[in-house]
């Protein structure tokens, strides 16, 4: 890089970490991570360049800062006492013409290349200065990390058997003494799970004894005094009595054979159902767990009707009473049966289509077939859309802004719509209509306006009536 005529030397580049950008005055190139007083909002890796010159009174220094993230150049001056500010430079330039700078990496160093030739390269570390970590190092850490793991793996086993194994104590002295007798190293046989073998007691020998499972059947008969060494449940040794274990061949292998089974205690199915034919006589009362009453439940298989249930499905019923009993009379003519098909709306709407007038809103027909209803109350409309539907025929609503009033989107029918002004009124905007016909709205507190809105198919019509 060349500065006014003359050339910035190469320089080793130390990369600090935290370094006070304004402590940068003397001459040379600088590698900073994260540095204080640097560009604002540019990365944190720059390398800054540092050239220094004096005037007839104060020392002048000239600080360039590139980006290695990408993020551009920036310059700045000290003019003895204070610091200007950081300025971005275009195109990565420079005082002296353009500057393009890039990095080249090798497994020993990192160079920092311009186009001009003037390239500053980061040596490797050493005891006293940071720098490049070259790739042998990094494989003799990375080699040094997995031995001591390795090591601690092996200190953790090593501590674990040492856990393990158990101290001498009086146990293992007596266990150590079994093996001076025949009896006692019998029984250490059956340390092995896979010895198959039981142990007895021997009342003439006043000792313990063991004896193979194949063994069993030809054993003679044992005397008087002979037991069999039971392990229990809860860890301990109990002696049972030769002559209460069946002999070999003997006892039962299927349930099915215990003629006069006795359970001794309450049954126990784990989660199983019990299946087959036949009867189960019980003696007594059964309990059944209570289950509220429920439509799918009720139509599946009932095992056992319990009260509350029958209670629960009777109580959903519809009592006996004059209406059913008449109900059930109309079944017994050809005009009954023909009457009760027709309690469908629409198989009653189709026989007597030319009469037939839906009603919603509470209608209701009077006696000599006036219609009449209660007016459904739409609110206050002061903005958006009102979209009629037929949940109403009779309804009403007041104008309090602007809004805009569409048909019906489904359904065939007619509406009668009461629409009136008040001192907020605002302009009515019609949308959807196939025709409009009839006065114009007006914004005018008080006036009232009729409007009935007929659908037919997709074809729908508003015809507006001013009260006024």
């Amino acid at each position: 890089m060349s500065v006014g005529g003359g050339r910035l030397l190469r320089n080793k580049i130390r990369l600090s970490v935290g370094k006070d950008a304004d402590t940068l005055r003397s001459p040379g190139a600088y590698g900073v991570d994260t540095p204080s007083n640097g560009p604002e909002d540019a990365g944190d890796l720059f390398v800054i360049f540092v050239l220094v010159g004096r005037d007839d009174t104060d020392r002048r220094v000239h600080q360039t800062a590139h980006s290695l993230e990408g993020n551009g150049d920036f310059i700045r001056y000290y003019d003895g006492s204070v610091w200007s500010e950081w300025s971005e430079l275009g195109s990565g330039g420079g005082p002296g013409g353009e500057t393009n700078l890039s990095v080249s990496l090798t497994s020993t160093t990192v160079t920092i290349e311009n186009d001009n030739g003037d390239d500053a390269e980061i040596p490797e570390a050493d005891h006293e200065n940071a720098g490049v970590l070259s790739a042998a190092d990094k494989e003799l850490i990375d080699n040094l990390q997995s031995m001591a793991f390795e090591a601690a793996e092996d200190f953790i086993r090593a501590v674990d058997i040492g856990v393990l194994v158990q101290a001498y104590d009086s146990d293992l002295d007596a266990i150590a003494a079994l093996t001076t007798t025949a009896g006692g190293r019998s029984v250490l046989t059956l340390a092995d799970p896979n010895a198959d073998r039981v142990l007895a007691w021997d009342d003439s020998a006043s000792a313990i004894v063991a004896i193979a499972l194949a063994d069993i059947a030809t054993e003679a008969a044992p005397d008087a005094g002979d037991y069999l060494l039971v392990y229990l449940a809860d860890g301990s040794l109990a002696k049972v009595d030769w002559s209460n274990i069946p002999l070999p061949g003997t006892g039962i292998s299927e349930v099915v054979e215990d003629t006069d089974p006795e359970l001794g205690g309450d049954l126990d199915i784990n989660g199983f159902d019990i299946v087959g034919t036949g009867n189960i006589d019980i003696v007594g009362s059964v309990t059944v767990s209570d289950e509220a009453y429920d439509a799918t439940g009720w139509n599946s298989d009932l095992s056992v009707p319990t009260k509350n249930a029958v209670r629960d499905k009777i109580e959903t019923l519809q009592p006996l009473d004059s209406d059913l009993t008449a109900i059930a009379a109309l079944t017994t003519s050809s005009y009954g049966r023909g009457l009760l098909t027709l309690a469908d709306d629409d198989a009653l709407a189709a026989e007597i289509s030319e009469f037939y007038v839906p009603l919603t809103g509470a209608a209701t027909l009077d006696d000599d077939l006036g219609l009449t209803a209660t007016s459904k109350d739409d609110g206050t409309k002061s903005s958006g859309t009102f979209t009629l539907d037929f949940s109403a025929n009779f309804r009403h609503c007041v104008n309090n802004g602007a809004f805009t009033l569409a048909p019906p989107s489904s359904g065939e029918g007619m509406i009668f719509l009461k629409i009136t002004n008040n001192s907020s009124a605002g302009a009515i905007t019609t949308s959807g209509f196939t025709k409009k016909v009839g006065d114009d709205f007006t914004t005018t507190n008080g006036h009232v306006f009729f409007c009935t809105v007929a659908r037919s198919g997709s074809v729908t019509m508003l015809s507006v009536t001013a009260m006024q």
